[in-house]
């Protein structure tokens, strides 16, 4: 009896699962022929996730406000960041504060120009370069009214921000590509800074200066002229160079990844949406003057550097620079300083390239 009991539990649940689970009835055959096998069912078609990844914090710290941030603004702008699950946090600080807060840990990444990277490692900083944006110096060496070719600079008073600043380097290339010994052709006058160069420019206090656009349509208001300037001369410098500690965890890795796919859409952002650019360059700079916008973008755009990478040949003029002042610099290892996995893995993926193929 107990076995007859077990019997009908077991034909009544297997009526129950075939009732849930049965396909629906095929139609019927005609007499006389047979019923074709059931065609295997299809497998579900693989759903890729679109969903963005899990959120990570990146904290960037800036040292210039100039056009060099442009990617980075329209990127921040566009939610170009957002999108590859980075919530980012700015901060800027003068360049060796920036440097300093880096290896301290007070940030993730910072950018700078190479000469700042140099420095922090021949004094045993372990960090690195994992992307450049700029390997050219965007500075232009502006003569006031009289001194309208380089040989009438002899025995005037040139202004620089700071000796072994950027701009003192800049104003010694090109015064000796144009024969003259600095400080025994021409007087190199340090003021402190490119606010303080224009400043003297308006008082007449000097006859030359280095400046950065758009401070040079200013000068150009007050009536001196653009001698030459550094982005277009074969010169190679860092002029803005992305910075980690050295990535060695699986998250710090990450991180740096994903910023630098959002950074490479935002450089290609700014190469193909001006409006889009001008105006996040408006936000980062906290300017409305559509001719200082206009000049920077136009002067900037063309010079970043679409695959990130850092040329090796700028982050050399970067040592010998360091090295006129700190003989140590000249026995600073490039390789050591550089670490270009990331940009290698991005150029191998073909994110760049499929960025600008649309």
């Amino acid at each position: 009896m107990q076995a007859r009991r077990l019997a009908i539990a077991l034909a009544t649940l297997g009526l129950l699962v075939s009732a849930c689970t049965a396909p629906a009835p095929p139609s019927a055959s005609p007499p006389g022929e047979a019923r074709p096998a059931p065609a295997p069912a299809a497998a579900a078609p693989v759903t890729v996730a679109t969903a963005p990844p899990a959120p990570m914090r990146a904290r960037l710290s800036f040292s210039s406000i100039s056009g060099i941030g442009l990617p980075y603004w329209t990127a921040v702008e566009a939610g170009l960041f957002a999108r590859q699950g980075l919530e980012l946090e700015l901060s800027y600080s003068a360049a060796t504060a920036v440097i300093g807060a880096l290896i301290a840990g007070d940030v993730d990444l910072a950018t700078s120009a190479g000469a700042e990277l140099v420095a922090a490692n021949v004094e045993g900083a372990d960090i690195v370069a994992v992307a450049g944006t700029l390997n050219k110096v965007v500075q232009a060496f502006m003569a006031g009214p009289g001194v309208g070719e380089p040989a009438a600079l002899r025995g005037r008073q040139i202004g620089v921000t700071r000796y072994g600043s950027l701009s003192d380097f800049s104003a010694r290339y090109l015064l000796r590509n144009w024969g003259l010994q600095p400080e025994t052709d021409v007087a190199i006058i340090q003021i402190g800074g490119l606010p303080e160069i224009l400043a003297a420019f308006a008082g007449g206090g000097l006859d030359a200066g280095m400046l950065t656009p758009p401070q040079t349509l200013q000068a150009m208001d007050l009536g001196y002229v653009e001698l030459a300037n550094l982005w277009s001369q074969p010169l190679e410098y860092p002029g803005s160079v992305l910075i980690a500690r050295r990535p060695t965890q699986p998250e710090q890795e990450e991180l740096v990844r994903r910023f630098l796919r959002g950074l490479a859409e935002g450089v290609h952002l700014v190469r193909t949406d001006r409006d889009v650019a001008i105006r996040a360059l408006g936000v980062g700079t906290q300017t409305s003057d559509a001719r200082a916008l206009g000049a920077t973008y136009d002067i900037y755009t063309p010079l970043f550097e679409r695959d990130l990478r850092l040329s090796r040949e700028a982050l050399r003029t970067a040592v010998d620079q360091l090295a006129a002042t700190n003989p140590r610099a000249a026995s600073a290892d490039l390789d050591r300083m550089i670490d270009s996995r990331f940009v290698d893995e991005l150029a191998r993926s073909g994110f760049v390239e499929r960025l600008y193929a649309r």
